[in-house]
């Protein structure tokens, strides 16, 4: 099965791979605009956006009521162009 890689963008200007997901769960996202993609190609590159940063927030809410937001920069989430 095809995979999707989400990675963090680093202040240095490299990346840091933080999970590696089924490519069908990132689509999945694609579809629900949870995330969109900056840069097309052989290697689709994607940001988190505000509906995706809610979703995940009330998820994390869901899952630890003390949660108080989240603090990182936006995460990309790269993807190897299969849709």
């Amino acid at each position: 099965m095809e995979k999707a890689v989400v990675v963090r963008d680093s202040t240095s200007g490299g990346t840091t791979r933080t999970a590696v997901v089924d490519t069908k769960l990132a689509q999945a996202m694609a579809f629900k605009e949870w995330i969109a993609p900056v840069q097309t190609g052989r290697v689709v590159r994607y940001e988190i956006t505000a509906a995706g940063r809610a979703a995940l927030e009330g998820m994390l809410q869901t899952k630890d009521p003390a949660h108080k937001g989240l603090a990182e920069a936006s995460e990309a989430c790269v993807s190897d162009g299969a849709q």
